[in-house]
């Protein structure tokens, strides 16, 4: 699932944040499962933008701070990253020429166990200025 978003949304650069959602669930076994649903407006691959929810399972992590006089909700591009079945996304990395790496000071960071996606709504860009 991680490659198909890479894919298709490259690193999400100047993507918006609209809506951010955390829920903790005690299920009937007894483990104590997390949710984070981040709903961003994105441009995709072909050059049209859609509202996509991320949806983050069985949180491991989730740091968010939202600074006062300071937009967190606009990204220039978003690290993602898999390492074992740990899932990284930090929406605030280090921007450097030779890449990008994970902040560790990070404003908004989630790392989780399973991620998917769903596209809500789309629309066409229309002409681009160049």
């Amino acid at each position: 699932m991680l490659q198909k978003i890479k894919e298709k949304y490259k690193g999400f650069s100047d993507a918006v944040i609209s809506e951010i959602s955390y829920k903790r669930y005690l299920n009937p076994n007894g483990s104590d499962k997390g949710i984070v649903e981040v709903y961003l407006r994105a441009e995709n691959n072909e050059g049209d933008y859609e509202i996509v929810k991320l949806k983050f399972i069985e949180i491991i992590s989730f740091r968010f701070i939202e600074i006062r006089d300071s937009s967190s909700l606009i990204l220039n591009e978003i690290l993602m990253k898999q390492e074992d079945d740990i899932i990284t996304f930090d929406f605030f990395p280090l921007i450097y020429s030779s890449g990008i790496i994970e902040n560790i000071n990070s404003d908004f960071m989630i790392k989780c166990k399973y991620i998917s996606f769903e596209i809500m709504d789309q629309y066409s860009n229309g002409s681009k200025l160049i």
